[in-house]
C-alpha cells in the first residue's frame, strides 16, 4: 500500500478570540499534492472531533480549534495508508516539516 508522506507546514496561530489555526499540505512519496484527502483534528484526550476538511487540489488544508492543547491529526485518502500525528497547539507560531 502506498504511503502518504505528510509534508506539512503546520502553523499554530492564536487569535483574539482564542482561536488556533492548523495549516498544512499533504503530499505523496513523489512530492505530488494529495487532493481530497480527509484531514481531521481530534482532541487527544477524548478523541472528540474538533474540525475536519478535505484538502484542495494543491493538497492544502486549514483547520481551526477554539482551544490550545494536545490534539491528534489524522489524514485519510482511499489510495494511501492513514497518517496519524499528535500535535501541540500553543500560543506561539510553530512550523514543522515532515
Amino acid at each position: 500500500m502506498k504511503k502518504i508522506i505528510f509534508l506539512v507546514l503546520l502553523s499554530f496561530c492564536s487569535f483574539a478570540f482564542s482561536q488556533f489555526t492548523v495549516n498544512g499540505t499533504v503530499k505523496n512519496e513523489e512530492g505530488k499534492a494529495v487532493s481530497f484527502a480527509l484531514v481531521t483534528l481530534y482532541d487527544a484526550n477524548t478523541q472528540k472531533v474538533i474540525a475536519f476538511k478535505n484538502t484542495n487540489n494543491k493538497g492544502e488544508f486549514s483547520l481551526q480549534s477554539k482551544t490550545k492543547g494536545t490534539f491528534t491529526l489524522k489524514v485519510r485518502n482511499i489510495k494511501y495508508q492513514e497518517y496519524i500525528q499528535d500535535i501541540e497547539l500553543k500560543d506561539t507560531t510553530t512550523s514543522i516539516n515532515l
